[in-house]
């Protein structure tokens, strides 16, 4: 039974490794052309009325061939701002509107003013939705 679990569990690795790995050179233009027209959009909760924000800007702005929104849960202010200056795909997040302020004067991360590195890409008068995004 023992060899038979090993076995299984070979062939799965194996298995994963060639869908991984054995994407057809064909692809490759199609990956290219999907990752330039894409931007990660990190938003709230799933409960919250930012991820509804985020996909309302997705559906209002998606263009098939030219952009692609792609709204994703965040896990509040601080985080997606953490998450738009180190993770790879996101591009905008939607804070609220005194975050940014907050961590500069809390030099919470070091540089944040001197690279000025983030920019408001929106504001909504009488709402905290707040949008920033990374200079690129």
């Amino acid at each position: 039974m023992r060899k038979r679990a090993r076995f299984s569990t070979v062939i799965g690795l194996v298995a994963t490794a060639l869908l991984v790995a054995g994407a057809p050179a064909w692809a490759a233009g199609e990956v290219e052309r999907a990752n330039r027209d894409a931007v990660g959009l990190v938003s709230g909760s799933v409960t919250g009325t930012y991820a509804r924000f985020a996909q309302d800007l997705s559906d209002a702005l998606d263009a098939p061939g030219e952009l692609r929104v792609i709204a994703m849960l965040g896990k509040g202010s601080i985080q997606n701002i953490a998450d738009l200056l180190y993770l790879r795909n996101v591009d905008a997040a939607i804070v609220q509107s005194d975050v940014l302020r907050f961590l500069r004067d809390g030099k919470v991360f070091p540089g944040l003013e001197e690279k000025n590195s983030l920019r408001y890409a929106t504001t909504r008068r009488g709402s905290a939705r707040f949008g920033t995004a990374r200079n690129r």
